[in-house]
C-alpha cells in the first residue's frame, strides 16, 4: 500500500515560525481590543444605533440623511442588535474585524518584507492609538481598515491572472469598502491604478486591462448598491468639498500628526532600513517585495493626493484606512534595520527562513519600547488634554478613556432617589448618550417644571447654552452650582436649593 507523505509530513518550520510570529504579534493588540468591548457608547455610536441600526434593513439602505450610516457596516451590525443592545454583544463584530485585520496585516506585511516585517507592522498597527481609538467602535472604521489592507494584498498578488475567485473577491470586497463609506473612494482609487500597473509590468497589456476591468466592476457594483441614497451621498460629499488647499494642507498634518504622534521615534529608522533592503536585496531575488517602493508610495501619497484634486476635506478619522500603510512604511523598515544589526554584532550573514525569527524579537522589542509606554499614558494625557479643549477628532478623542455616561446614570439614578421633585439637563456631548443608558436602566430625566432640584452634567469645557435651553435656567445662575461629583470625562452639578422656574 502507497502512503502519502504529503499527508504524515510535519509542518516546515517556516510555517511553523510564521505562526509563532502571527501569534506573538497580535496578541498584545487583541487583548487592548478585547478590553474596550464593555465600553459605553459615545454621541456617534449612540446616534448610529438609534438612528440606523435600530431600524429595519429596507431602512438602513435608503437614508443617508446623516455620514453616521456607514451602510454596510449597520447592515452587519443588525443582526447582533436583534440579539441584544448590550454593549459587549454589540462590540463583539468588531473585536472579530480587529482580529481578521491584524491577521491580514501580517499577510500583507510578510508578502511585502517576510514574515519578521509582517509581524513588527502588526505591533505598529496594532498599538496606534488611531487604530485602537476607532476600530473597536460602532462604525464603519474597523471594517474599512479591514478590507483595505485585504484589497491592497489582492493588488499585489497574482496580479494578471485570470481566476474567477479572485476577481469575485476583488468585486465584493472593493464594493464593500466603497458602501461602508464615500470617503474609502481615496483609496479604493490608488488601488486600482496599482493593481492595473502591476498587471501591466508582470504580465502584458491585456492582463492590465483584465485587471483594471475586474476593479472598475467593484466601483460600479458599489454605485448600483448606492442608487438608493445617492443624492444624499453627493449631498453630504459637497458639503465637505472646500477646494481649498490650505485646508487640504491642514488635514494632511492632522491626519500625519494624529497617525504618527508616538511613532515618530521608529520613524528615524526608516532611512537606513530602505538602504539596508536595498543593499540586501542586490545579494536575493526581489519576489513581490519588488512592489514595495510602489505599494507604499502610493498608499501613502495616493489618498492626500486626490484629496487635494477633489477639493474634499473629511475628518481627520476617514483616514483611518491610511494608518496600514503607514504601519508597514515603519515595520518594514524597522526590521531591516534590525537584520542589519543582528548581522553586525554576530559577524554572520542573517539571511534566510530561520533568521525570522530573532530579527522578528528584536523589532518587537524596539516598537514596544516605544509604544506600550505611550499608550500606557494616553488616559491620562487625554483627561488633561480634554479639560483644555474640546478633543474629538485625530489623536486625542474626549470618549476614549474615562467616559461612562452609564455610571453617571446609576449615580444620578441614586442621588435623585431622595428628591421629590428634579430635573436633569445635560450638554450637547452627552446627547443620546445619557438618555440611551438611562433608558436601558428606567431612570427618568424630567425636563424643567417649577420647584425643582436641578442636576446638570457637563464636561470641563461645557456648553451651557445647552443646560440652560434644557432646564430653564440662566447661564450665570448655573455657574454657580456646586460640583458633586466627578465621574471621568463627566462632572455633575446641583443646584444648593430647589429653584422656581418659571
Amino acid at each position: 500500500m502507497r502512503t502519502d507523505s504529503a499527508r504524515i509530513a510535519p509542518p516546515s518550520k517556516k510555517y511553523t515560525a510564521d505562526w509563532q510570529i502571527l501569534v506573538l504579534s497580535c496578541a498584545l493588540p487583541l487583548v487592548l481590543c478585547a478590553a474596550k468591548l464593555d465600553l459605553d457608547l459615545w454621541y456617534d455610536e449612540a446616534y448610529t444605533l438609534q438612528a440606523y441600526v435600530s431600524r429595519p434593513a429596507w431602512q438602513i439602505v435608503t437614508d443617508y440623511s446623516a455620514p453616521n450610516n456607514h451602510i454596510l457596516y449597520s447592515l452587519l451590525l443588525r443582526p447582533w442588535y436583534l440579539i441584544s443592545d448590550s454593549d459587549f454583544v454589540l462590540r463583539f463584530p468588531s473585536l472579530m474585524i480587529s482580529a481578521a485585520t491584524l491577521a491580514m496585516m501580517f499577510r500583507l506585511g510578510r508578502r511585502c518584507g517576510g514574515p519578521a516585517a509582517g509581524g513588527v507592522s502588526v505591533l505598529v498597527l496594532g498599538l496606534t492609538q488611531m487604530f485602537l481609538v476607532h476600530t473597536m467602535q460602532l462604525r464603519g472604521y474597523g471594517l474599512s481598515i479591514f478590507l483595505a489592507v485585504w484589497l491592497a494584498d489582492l493588488a499585489v498578488s497574482r496580479t494578471g491572472e485570470r481566476t474567477a475567485r479572485r476577481s469575485l473577491t476583488i468585486v465584493l470586497a472593493g464594493a464593500g469598502f466603497l458602501y461602508t463609506m464615500p470617503t474609502n473612494a481615496l483609496f479604493l482609487a490608488p488601488q486600482t491604478v496599482l493593481a492595473a500597473a502591476i498587471a501591466w509590468a508582470r504580465v502584458d497589456r491585456r492582463a492590465a486591462i483584465r485587471e483594471l476591468a475586474t476593479w472598475v466592476a467593484a466601483w460600479v457594483l458599489a454605485f448600483l448598491a448606492d442608487l438608493p441614497v445617492l443624492d444624499q451621498v453627493w449631498s453630504s460629499v459637497g458639503n465637505s468639498s472646500r477646494g481649498d488647499l490650505r485646508a487640504t494642507g491642514t488635514i494632511v498634518r492632522q491626519v500625519v500628526a494624529a497617525a504618527m504622534h508616538d511613532s515618530w521615534p521608529l520613524a528615524l529608522l526608516v532611512p537606513p532600513g530602505i538602504v539596508a533592503w536595498m543593499a540586501r536585496r542586490r545579494r536575493e531575488p526581489l519576489g513581490e517585495t519588488a512592489y514595495l517602493p510602489v505599494l507604499l508610495p502610493a498608499m501613502i501619497l495616493g489618498p492626500f493626493l486626490l484629496t487635494a484634486l477633489l477639493g474634499v476635506t473629511p475628518f481627520v478619522r476617514n483616514y483611518c484606512p491610511w494608518v496600514p500603510f503607514l504601519a508597514i512604511g515603519i515595520g518594514w523598515p524597522l526590521v531591516e534595520c534590525a537584520r542589519w544589526g543582528l548581522h553586525f554584532a554576530t559577524r554572520k550573514p542573517i539571511e534566510g527562513e530561520q533568521s525570522e525569527m530573532p530579527v522578528f524579537l528584536i523589532g518587537a522589542a524596539v516598537v514596544l519600547a516605544t509604544l506600550v509606554p505611550a499608550a500606557w499614558r494616553y488616559p491620562a494625557r487625554l483627561a488633561e488634554v480634554r479639560d483644555q479643549r474640546f478633543a474629538q477628532d485625530g489623536y486625542y478623542n474626549y470618549y476614549a478613556a474615562d467616559f461612562s455616561p452609564s455610571t453617571v446614570v446609576a449615580y444620578l439614578q441614586e442621588a435623585t432617589a431622595r428628591d421629590a421633585n428634579y430635573t436633569v439637563a445635560f450638554d450637547r456631548s452627552a446627547y443620546f448618550t445619557l438618555p440611551h443608558y438611562a433608558l436601558r436602566a428606567e431612570f427618568r430625566m424630567p425636563r424643567a417644571h417649577p420647584g425643582a432640584t436641578i442636576y446638570y452634567v457637563a464636561p470641563a469645557i461645557a456648553h451651557l447654552e445647552d443646560v440652560s435651553a434644557m432646564c430653564d435656567v440662566p447661564i450665570e445662575t448655573l455657574r454657580t452650582f456646586p460640583r458633586i461629583r466627578r465621574i471621568g470625562y463627566f462632572h455633575i452639578y446641583r443646584s444648593r436649593e430647589p429653584l422656581r422656574v418659571e
